[in-house]
């Protein structure tokens, strides 16, 4: 599906609501990591009813187990496109259009509303019945994302949930991905405090907590940064991370100020084609957790018949 203006243009995917392309018309760069399976095959996968990884992939629920593997269903899902129309949940999928394709002839739109509902094979691994509605808007050089769910089951619904784009980082001839740098905003104080996963489960490993100190100039993007995989952020530090150019220059900022936690990925190795900036409730499970679902860090308790709703926004200079 496209979206477009004067300013962007922008491609999402039917299968998970993936944003697969955020074009810069102006500047003629494609911002969005364009996914290589030898590296790293998504672009911006939508995470539900899972952030991260369980440990043995798997939960208890009810007295029931259940398998889930890391970040949920969602990304694998085909979901409908929905009419255009005010209130999201009021809205109806388009009549006759196949669930698995998008219509032949896309026109030049603004924003764009899609919708994944529980079916018999999610309620196999998610006993839940929701309805999860993922909603794009472009205005200027801004697009906003934002994810609405409902729970239309006779129980308490427990989720997370969250978004994980990998932003490119086009190089200039001399450049290193290095020499990119990120600035995290936030409420908190000077220094940020961080989680690291468990090599070996992927669990969090809560025994030790590093520091991260935020300065003006930003964090470079070296290698050793990501040699234990993904910086996880608890408790509302993060509600705004830039990425700089090597010249200093102001490449994006992503602002997701409603999003309790926040996770920092990419590849370990001698340089970064890419960085993730991820905005999320809830995350992996924590090392030696056995609990039930609901007492998972993080979940989200929504009541039977409520709506949950959060957002975030990817603004380019000039917006």
């Amino acid at each position: 599906m496209l979206l477009e203006n004067e300013f962007l243009r922008v491609k999402v995917a039917l299968r998970g609501a993936e944003l697969c392309s955020l074009y810069d018309k102006q500047r003629r760069e494609e911002l969005i990591w364009q996914g290589d399976p030898t590296v790293w095959g998504w672009h911006a996968p939508l995470l539900f009813p899972l952030v991260g990884k369980l440990i043995d992939d798997s939960y208890r629920y009810r007295g029931r187990i259940y398998r889930m593997l890391r970040h949920g269903f969602a990304r694998e899902e085909i979901f409908a496109l929905v009419e255009d129309s005010p209130g999201a949940h009021g809205a109806e999928p388009v009549r006759g259009a196949k669930k698995s394709e998008p219509p032949e002839v896309e026109e030049k739109r603004s924003s764009l509303h899609l919708r994944l509902t529980d079916h018999s094979v999610t309620r196999e691994i998610y006993p839940f019945r929701f309805c999860l509605d993922v909603i794009y808007q472009l205005k200027g050089r801004k697009l906003s994302v934002r994810l609405e769910l409902c729970n239309r089951d006779e129980k308490e619904m427990y989720f997370a949930i969250g978004a994980h784009p990998g932003f490119a980082l086009p190089l200039k001839e001399g450049e290193r991905s290095s020499d990119y740098r990120l600035v995290l905003a936030g409420p908190g104080e000077e220094s940020l405090s961080y989680y690291l996963p468990d090599p070996v489960s992927g669990a969090v490993d809560l025994s030790h907590s590093y520091q991260l100190v935020k300065k003006k100039e930003g964090l470079a993007l070296t290698s050793e940064l990501f040699d234990k995989d993904a910086l996880i952020f608890q408790q509302g530090q993060i509600s705004s991370a830039s990425i700089l150019r090597p010249n200093g220059d102001l490449y994006l900022t992503l602002n997701c100020g409603n999003f309790p936690d926040f996770g920092i990925w990419s590849v370990p190795g001698d340089s970064q084609p890419f960085i993730c900036l991820e905005p999320w409730f809830g995350r992996s499970d924590s090392a030696g957790f056995e609990g039930d679902l609901s007492d998972r860090y993080g979940e989200v308790c929504l009541k039977e018949g409520l709506s949950f709703s959060a957002g975030f926004d990817i603004l380019l200079p000039g917006s």
